[in-house]
C-alpha cells in the first residue's frame, strides 16, 4: 500500500487497485465499490480494514455450502444408525463424533459469515 497523489495504490490478489479519499480515513476503490477504512490511534494509523469482496470468496463459498450439506447428511445418517442400531457400538460412536465435528464446523462457517449473509450464527 502506498500513497500516490490524491489516493492510495493497493496490491490485491486481483492486481493493483487505486483508492481515493472520500472522507477522512475512508477510501473508495476507483473502478469498484470496495472501501478501505483506516483506524487512527494517537495521530498515527494503527490499522487498515478492507471492505470488499476478494476473488478468493468465489472459491470459499461453494466449498462452505458443500461442507454444510455433507455435515447435515452425516448427522442424519448418524441418527439413523443409532435409531436402527446399525453397525457396531464403537462404529456408531465414531460416526457420531465425526457428525458432531461436522456440525461444529458448520457453526464455525456461520459464525464467520462464510455461508452468506442469510446464514449467521449467534
Amino acid at each position: 500500500m502506498e500513497a500516490d497523489g490524491d489516493g492510495i495504490a493497493v496490491q490485491l490478489p486481483s492486481g493493483r487497485e487505486r483508492f481515493v479519499e472520500i472522507e477522512p480515513l475512508l477510501f473508495r476503490q476507483v473502478n469498484g465499490d470496495a472501501r478501505i477504512v483506516f483506524h487512527e490511534e494517537g495521530g498515527q494509523v494503527a490499522q487498515a480494514f478492507y471492505l470488499g469482496r476478494l476473488p478468493l470468496w468465489s472459491v470459499i463459498w461453494p466449498g462452505s455450502v458443500l461442507a454444510t450439506v455433507l455435515a447435515c447428511a452425516t448427522f442424519a445418517f448418524a441418527l439413523v444408525a443409532w435409531v436402527k442400531r446399525r453397525g457396531a457400538l464403537l462404529g456408531r460412536v465414531y460416526f457420531s463424533v465425526v457428525a458432531v465435528a461436522g456440525v461444529a464446523f458448520v457453526w464455525f462457517l456461520s459464525f464467520w459469515n462464510l455461508l452468506g449473509k442469510g446464514f449467521r450464527a449467534g
